[in-house]
């Protein structure tokens, strides 16, 4: 069970992290000390298995947010979590942004979403065809008329089959 501060941390770094688990943020939070820590002292301050504690800290090095060093003995610390964390923040950041350009394209080149038009009806009973992928109202006339003579063209068959419906019926 994490602390407080812990939990904190870990609703925070669970986004970022989807592989961590809280042993994760204890190891880590346990090495945010201004000296390095050895292997067992982040074991004995912890609580931890061994092997989850030495499994977090691997994890830990691999992303970047601990360094592993030997003075003797190995040990680890997190010289900087806040500056780590603007690092990361800046990553996403730039991650995000490149996916919702990368969605945005392909929404707007796929046949099944960028074409689309659907007939919003409004407060007051006005009515508007909006485009699904810009979610912007169709403005442009010769769209508006290509619509026009599709509805035409499906309302005539319609009443075409509605008529033979009712003639096979008498």
């Amino acid at each position: 069970m994490l602390d407080l501060e812990s939990a904190k941390l870990w609703g925070i770094y669970r986004h970022i992290f989807p592989g961590f688990s809280q042993s994760h943020i204890a190891v880590y939070r346990c090495l945010w000390r201004i000296e390095p820590r050895t292997g067992e002292e982040i074991i004995a301050e912890t609580g931890l298995a061994k092997a989850t504690v030495f499994k977090a800290l691997s994890s830990l090095v691999k992303e970047g947010l601990v360094k592993k060093m030997r003075l003797g003995k190995v040990c680890y610390c997190a010289p900087d979590p806040l500056g780590d964390y603007a690092v990361l923040c800046r990553g996403l950041r730039s991650k995000l942004e490149s996916g919702k350009e990368t969605i945005g394209s392909l929404i707007k080149n796929s046949s099944g979403l960028g074409g689309e038009v659907y007939l919003v009806k409004r407060d007051g009973g006005q009515q508007r065809l909006i485009l699904k992928g810009t979610r912007e109202t169709l403005t442009d006339e010769c769209k508006l008329l290509d619509l026009r003579r599709a509805i035409d063209s499906q309302l005539r068959q319609a009443s075409e089959q509605k008529a033979k419906a009712w003639a096979v019926c008498r």
